[in-house]
This record gives structure tokens, sequence and C-alpha cells, in this order.
């Protein structure tokens, strides 16, 4: 049986709507808590017709209802004409014949359609048929957040590394919240039941019912204030005003309630809660989870100051905050010091206050921090190093995989917190070094090691490395000399860099066997295990990658690396490590990009696609990336190429490398007519542009535009002589044209003269001049056929088999038999295999 006063509550409430006093979307939306008895109340059963609802609704056939909610039902269905899964929320029939209930609908669908964000859920399509209004949105395979808060609760507590993935899900929030302030939006009703948790991993912001303008009224038509009780700013409650900082009081409420599972104000009625917002301070969070870091629970309740302007000015300062908190690096909140509790105790209980009550109180505090002081600063000593750690080891992995801006930043944090660190000086020249030239370099080292630093070693190690790459070697060989043998671990490292300068077989097992030696120096870093899985041969990769996961278990950025170093051998288990990366919070513009690779290879194909959408929507990520993004959409989901060139082409409004793949993408689709406007019109701007140059001449002939085509083909050759795709466009086409043999030979002449390295062009040529069966042409047939078995060192078969039949048209039969128990010697060997 309910609890009476929460059956008190609800019948007053039902009361109060019936008599029209309270907006009954409203009161649903935003009592949570009595959601079970006021549905019963308000939504009763459905009538006879209603239960008989067609299951179809315009182009989508509904699967089975997923939820119901204060404006309607929302189902799973499937969009028929382009086969795909959708959340389909369908106005309640009740409320569809009310224009202001319409248009709060309508509105929600246009705000979705304005927002594109990795954390908020996407909008497809919204529209009427037959009275019933409808919104087509994502649908996400999970739980939500209050779900997931809940089983928490009755499994006890948190569990191992579950609270770090809680602070995770709201820094995911806030970054949503952060766009949607940035669009001139509130969402106004921020709680845990509208935050979607997918089964991949992602976190989605839904539900913006309520959602308006910063300069939008704030009361609903009845005057019942819009939101949750429990999640609403005392300035709300007080004045009926919402602005930014109301939605940042609301995630404070929520990151409160997932980090101690129970709520920071809590009562038998909303007026009960409301008084202590008002009037009450929050328990502070380490009192509920003992053992909370002190970091998290200043940003906690600076989030849930009272006052807005002591709130973080903006949702982007909270968000940055408690990205901070969880990258180890120091956060914009403070813990709330005694002189702070006292001024707020004195703020509010005046004539309890006096002066002796707070001498004793700073006396008090002087003694404390006379004893704790030492262990303070202890704690953060340790704090610090661990981000200095992961900032020398990002800035040399960013370095390796080419990501300049993100290697940068990593430099200059190290530089900040060890300002005389020599490593953090290496990595901020290795920096230049890889993404300007030596010189740059060299004056970089130069600027910084003016001052006093450790690790001279490693700092001269690398001035020996830059003077290597400016050719001035008799004074790199002087100071190698003068160096000896390294003793750190970064001299190791850059011993090993200089050895793999000259690629030999011989110098890259001699820098193996260096990285290896650091790897066993105390104490473990990641810097140096993420090199050496670089270097690992196959023979001992696996054992770097099971380093990597027992030294750093819960490091997101170590199981990164770990993926990326496992992909080629076991593409599933690199899928694996990736999610688990990004569900333990992995911030890298990679991150989503490496996810839905890795899904593609293992054959995770709706994974890939989900990853990919979150990759193409993050603006972090490099152009470069993107059209590989777009090949899985284009392989797996041609539906939604469209879609990722839209959003592409948003975040990068000027690229010509989106034009570019729209181009080959409308080829790929068949619509060749466009395909050919897009790529003209881009190779008109840009003339000494090969890809596109082959791309036209491509689209040209699959419109079968020959003449045109050729035009193309030959600009190609100018700009590239030695690609092999123009040399089969002209093949191609020559082919189509009905083209003389001699023609035809003449072309694949020129093609392996441009590529004399090429077995394929070699073999081809071979080819074609046995099948003309001209005398004179086997002699030339027998020369082109050895090339290409030069070209492959004798390994390739199809080289072999063209040997054979070469020298039986020249009448050598002992050359042929020769050529020919190679072949079998191969063949043999290859089933052995």
């Amino acid at each position: 049986m309910p609890h009476p006063s929460r059956l008190e509550r609800a019948m007053e409430l039902y009361l109060q709507c019936q008599d029209g006093e309270l907006d009954p979307e409203q009161v649903l939306a935003g009592h949570d808590d009595l959601r079970d008895l006021l549905e019963m109340l308000l939504r009763p059963e459905p009538a006879a017709e209603e239960a008989d609802s067609p299951r179809a609704i315009g182009d989508f056939e509904l699967l089975r209802e997923l939820g119901r909610g204060g404006m309607g039902v929302v189902h799973e269905a499937r969009q028929r004409t382009l086969g795909r899964r959708v959340a389909l929320k369908v106005l309640a029939a009740d409320v569809s014949a009310d224009p202001t209930r319409i248009a709060r609908f309508r509105r929600e669908a246009s705000i979705l359609a304005r927002l594109e964000h990795p954390h908020i859920v996407r909008v497809f399509d919204a529209g009427e048929n037959d009275g019933q209004h409808w919104l087509a949105m994502e649908l996400v395979d999970g739980e939500t957040f209050a779900q997931r808060l809940e089983r928490q609760r009755r499994a006890g507590g948190h569990r191992e590394g579950s609270l770090r993935q809680a602070v995770e899900i709201v820094a995911a929030v806030a970054t949503a919240l952060q766009h949607v302030h940035e669009q001139g939006l509130l969402h106004r009703d921020v709680k845990p039941s509208n935050v979607l948790l997918g089964a991949d991993g992602r976190v989605l912001l839904s539900d913006f019912g309520l959602a308006r303008g910063e300069t939008a009224p704030e009361l609903t038509r009845t005057g019942l204030l819009a939101g949750t009780p429990d999640y609403l700013a005392p300035e709300v409650l007080s004045s009926g005003t919402m602005t930014a900082a109301s939605d940042i009081w609301s995630l404070g409420v929520m990151l409160y309630e997932a980090i101690t599972l129970v709520r920071p104000f809590a009562g038998a009625t909303d007026a009960a809660i409301w008084r202590q917002v008002a009037q009450q301070d929050p328990v502070d969070p380490r009192r509920r989870q003992p053992g909370l870091s002190k970091d998290l629970a200043a940003i906690t309740l600076k989030a849930l100051e009272k006052k807005p302007a002591e709130r973080y000015a903006t949702m982007a300062a909270f968000a940055a905050d408690l990205r901070a908190f969880l990258d180890l690096r120091p956060t914009a909140a403070r813990p709330l010091g005694p002189l702070r509790k006292l001024r707020r105790w004195l703020r509010r209980e005046p004539l309890r206050a006096s002066l002796a009550a707070a001498v004793l109180l700073l006396a008090s505090l002087a003694a404390f921090l006379l004893v704790r002081l030492p262990l303070l600063r202890a704690g953060e000593r340790a704090a610090r190093a661990e981000v200095y750690e992961a900032a020398i080891a990002e800035g040399f992995v960013r370095r390796g995989d080419g990501q300049r801006e993100l290697a940068t930043r990593a430099a200059q944090r190290a530089l900040a917190l060890r300002p005389d660190a020599g490593e953090a000086m290496v990595v901020s020249a290795l920096v230049k070094l890889r993404f300007e030239n030596p010189t740059a370099a060299l004056q970089e080292l130069d600027r910084l090691t003016a001052a006093p630093h450790d690790d001279d070693d490693a700092c001269q190690r690398l001035r020996a490395l830059i003077l290597g790459r400016l050719q001035r070697t008799a004074e790199r060989d002087a100071l190698l000399a003068q160096l000896g043998e390294p003793a750190t671990q970064m001299g190791l490292l850059l011993a090993a860099g200089l050895l793999v300068e000259q690629q030999t077989p011989a110098n890259i097992e001699a820098a193996r066997r260096l990285i290896s030696l650091a790897t066993r120096l105390a104490p473990p870093r990641l810097l140096v295990h993420g090199q050496w899985a670089t270097l690992a041969g196959p023979a001992e990769r696996d054992e770097c990658v099971a380093a990597l996961q027992r030294l750093w278990p819960r490091h997101p950025f170590a199981l990164h690396l770990a993926a990326k170093h496992v992909q080629w051998s076991d593409p599933s288990r690199a899928f694996e490590l990736q999610r688990e990366a990004l569900r333990l919070g992995l911030q890298d513009p990679f991150g989503h990009y490496n996810l839905a690779a890795y899904a593609d290879k293992s054959g995770h194909v709706p994974e890939a696609i989900a990853a990919a959408e979150v990759a193409m929507a993050d603006p972090l990520l490099p152009e470069a990336q993107r059209p590989g993004v777009l090949q899985i959409f284009t392989d797996h989901a041609p539906e939604k190429v469209e879609s990722a060139l839209r959003t592409w082409q948003r975040l990068h409004p000027e690229s010509a490398l989106a034009e570019r793949e729209r181009g080959r993408a409308l080829s790929l689709a068949g619509d060749h007519a466009q395909a050919i406007a897009v790529l003209r019109a881009l190779h008109e701007r840009a003339p000494g542009e090969a890809e596109v140059c082959f791309l036209l001449a491509w689209a040209l002939q699959n419109g079968r535009e020959w003449a045109a085509s050729n035009d193309a083909v030959e600009r190609l050759l100018e700009l590239a002589p030695a690609d092999r795709r123009a040399h089969q466009l002209r093949l191609r086409a020559l082919d189509a044209l009905a083209g003389e043999p001699a023609a035809v030979i003449a072309e694949l002449r020129r093609r392996a003269s441009a590529a004399p390295d090429d077995a394929e062009a070699w073999r081809e040529l071979a080819e074609r001049l046995l099948d003309a069966e001209q005398p004179e042409d086997r002699a030339e047939a027998l020369r082109a056929a050895q090339r290409a078995d030069a070209c492959r060192d004798g390994q390739d078969r199809d080289a072999l088999a063209l040997l054979v039949r070469a020298h039986l048209a020249l009448g050598e039969s002992a050359s042929a038999a020769e050529a020919e128990a190679r072949l079998l010697a191969l063949e043999s060997a290859a089933e052995g295999r």
C-alpha cells in the first residue's frame, strides 16, 4: 500500500488538475516520485478504440511501447523506407487537439533539429499523419541514468569504477548543456531520467519538451513552474526566474545524486523540499560517501551555491572542472574553507553568532591546518606528479600520431607543471621537430634549456638527434661521444630514436632492446610502455599490450594505446579495449573514430555505424579522418551518407575535402550527373588536386562521357604520371570503346614505364602481349614477365605462370620447365603454411 503522504500529495495534485489549476503534463513531468500514482489518476486505461490503434503511423511501423510521459507515448518503430529503427514519440490522443500542446511538441522537434552534438539525442524527422503528431528520434538501446542510479542504490552503493563512471556521465551531459546554452537555449528539466545511457557507452541528453530560449517566459500557462521540484534552483522557486545558472544548479543536483546516491534535498512534500532548497545548505557529499575526493565535493557544492553568481559562470566552466577532475588536473573549484563556512553560518544564524565563537573557530582552524598542512601538500604533490606523467606520455604519443594541437597542449601542460623538467623540454622540442622543422626544434630546445633543468642527458641526446636531421653529422658524433651510455628512461628513448633514424633491421632491433631496458627501470611509466608497444615486433606486441592492461587497468589512455597496437592481430580485442577506454572517460578526437574502425574490422557492424556517427559529429576529429568515417556509412548504411556529409560540411563549411567526398558518394550512389557537377566545380577551383582529377575522370566514365573522361585522365597523368588508377581508367575507356589492341598495349607500355617497380603493370603488359599472339611481341612479353617476377622477388605465382607461358611461346621448353618448378615449389610452400 502506498505511503499515505504520497497518496495525499498525488490526490491533491490530481484534484488541482481536475479544477484546471494545474497542467497534467507539467505535473507528470515534474513529479517522478509520484509518477506511478499520478499516471493511474491522470491517465486511465485506454479506451477500446485507443487499444485497437493502428500499428503504423505514416512511414513508421510500431514495434513496441518504450514508455509513457506527460506528452504522450514513445514507441520503438521501424522506418520502412529507410529500414532503420527509431524512437517514435507520439502526442497522446487526449491532448492532440490542444493547440498549446501541439505547439510545445513542435517546439521540441524544432529545438532538437538545431542541436547537433555527440551527447544530445538526434531527431530524424517530425510530422503529422491522420491527426497523430509524431517525432522520430535516435533509438538508444540501454537505460536511463535514473535507472542505473536506482540499481546502484539497490546493490548497496557504488562498486569499483562506478563512481568515476557516474562523474563521466555528468561531464558528458555538461558538454551537451554547454552546446545548448551556446545556441541561446535552456533545457529547464535536467535530471537523471532525461539522460540516456547506450549499451555502446554513449551518453545522450534527451527530452527537450520544456526547453526555451533564454528570454522566453519561465512559467507554464497555468502558473506551474517548469521542471522537476527536486532539481529546481532557489531563484526559480522564489521568483520563477530561469537562466543558464538554473541548469547549472539542476546538473549540480544530478551530480550530487550520482556520487552519493541520494538527493541533496529531500522531504515528504514539495513544500518541504523547497524550504530546504531555500534555507539549508546541502550536506557535504563526503559525509554521505566516505573517501570521496575533496575536489569532486568542491565541484558539486560550487554548482549548488544558493546565489547564481557564486556558481560556475558558465556550463563550459562546469564541464571543464569535471574534465579536470577526471584527468587528475587541478580544478577551479576549491573546497569550502573554514572561513567561508563561518561566513555562511553567520549569515544564516546572525543572532546565535558571536565574536568569541568566531575567534574560537579560527583558533581551532589554525591548529588543524598546522597539523594537516604537510599531509595536504604531500597529496597535492602526488596529484601533480600523476598529471605530469599523463601529460608527458600524451605529448610523446600524440606527436607520433601526428596530432599537432593535442601534442602541443600536452607539452605545454607538462612544462607548466614542471618548468625545470628536462624531459618536458624534450617533448616540447620534439613537437616542433615533428610539425615544423629541425631549426625550429633546435631553437626551442636552446630557449628552454637556457634555464636550470634536470636530465640534461636527455636534452643533449635530443640535440644530437636534431643535429643529425640538419646534416651536421660531425657535431652530432662529437656530442654523442661525450655523452656515453644513456642512464635515464628518456635518455634510452632518445637513444632508440637516434637508431630508428636509420631504418635498418639491425638498428630497429637495437632500438627495441633499448626501450625494453627502459621498461625495466622503476617506476613503470606509460610514456615508456607506449613507445615499447610502438616499436615492438609481432612476437612481443601481445606482451606489451598485456603490460599496459596490467599496469594501468583503468587508465583510458593506456587502454586506447593497447587497442591501437592490437588492432591488426586481434580487431575484436581492440574493439573491446577501445570501448572500455571510452567508457572510462577517454577524451580523444580519435576515440570514436578508432572504435568505429575496430568494430568494422571485427564485424560489429551496428556498433561501427553508431561510433561513426559520434565520430563524424565530433568537431575535434581531424578532417583527414572523415573520409574513413564516411566509408563506413558507404559500406554499411548508405542511407546515412547524406546526413554524415551535412554534418561534415557544417563543421567545415569551406572544406574542399567534404565536397570531394560528396562527389565520390554521389557517383557510388549512381547519381553521375550530380557527381560530375560537384567534382567539375571543385576541379576548376583546385586544378592541381590529383585525387579530384581522378574522381572526376571516374565519374565521367560512369556517366559514359568518354571524351571528357579522357581529358581528365590526361590531366591526371600530368599531375601524377605513376598513378596506376589513371592507366586503369584509360584501359577501361579503350575496352569500352572497343579500342584497337595496339592502342591498349601502347597504354600498358606507358603505364609500366611510368611505374617500373609495379609488378601488376608488367604482368598485365605481358598478358596482353601473349593474348595478341603476334610473333614479334613474344620476346617483349617474356621481358615484361621477367620484370614482374623480379618486382616480387620471385614470390608472385601469377608472374611465374606468365613466365612459363612466355618461355613456351618462344619455344624455350627448358626455361619453361625451370619456371614451372619454381611455381610448384611456391604453391607447395603456400599450402604448407
